[in-house]
């Protein structure tokens, strides 16, 4: 009776380890990370064309039934700070990880890329999440990201405009940052979306 009911533990144990273990499973190509969480970074997103990297990592992302990078609170920061970090310490660009921040065109505010608000921001950030965005469609407008600077973990507004033929990129903080050197990701539950 003991023996059994041992047994029975165990089939059960084992059991919920396979569904845990089925469930968990991220798609291919994408990194397991915490809390069920899978991450991807999507690089050329950003590098093949700078001034639309927000929009462009949005679109790669849905393709595999994930989104970019939104942070909302203090464990998320951490987070993406550390793997910002560990990505600048192995020479994967300057480290920054872009944020999935979009301007509302109803609003003109800041908003995550899934639409919901901003309920967090860094303690330490620099600059005003709360201001105002260009939300028009004028092609000569400036077009702004965000990203996670790893050394400070601030969250960063890039700037970027087109003038003519003439691409220009500027960081508000530090001219000699660019968002060439940016890494977009794609984050998701484990249990989501496709497998690609």
């Amino acid at each position: 009776s003991a023996l059994s009911a041992m047994l029975g533990m165990i089939r059960f144990l084992l059991f919920a380890a396979l569904i845990y273990a089925v469930h968990s499973k991220c798609p291919t190509g994408f990194d397991s990370l915490r809390d069920g969480e899978c991450h991807k970074e999507i690089h050329e997103a950003v590098k093949e064309n700078p001034q639309n990297a927000v929009s462009n990592t949005k679109i790669e992302c849905k393709a595999y039934g994930a989104g970019a990078v939104i942070i909302r609170n203090q464990q998320d920061q951490d987070y993406w700070v550390s793997l910002a970090q560990e990505s600048r310490k192995k020479g994967i660009d300057y480290g920054n990880i872009l944020l999935g921040l979009e301007c509302s065109k109803l609003k003109a505010q800041w908003q995550w890329g899934d639409g919901s608000a901003i309920t967090f921001k860094p303690a330490a950030n620099a600059l005003g999440i709360a201001q105002q965005c260009d939300n028009s469609d004028d092609p000569w407008a400036y077009r702004c990201m965000w990203t996670v600077d790893p050394g400070t973990g601030n969250w960063n507004q890039q700037l970027s405009f087109n003038k003519g033929t003439r691409e220009q990129l500027f960081h508000l903080q530090f001219a000699s940052i660019t968002a060439w050197t940016s890494i977009a990701s794609c984050r998701r539950s484990s249990g989501e979306g496709r497998d690609h």
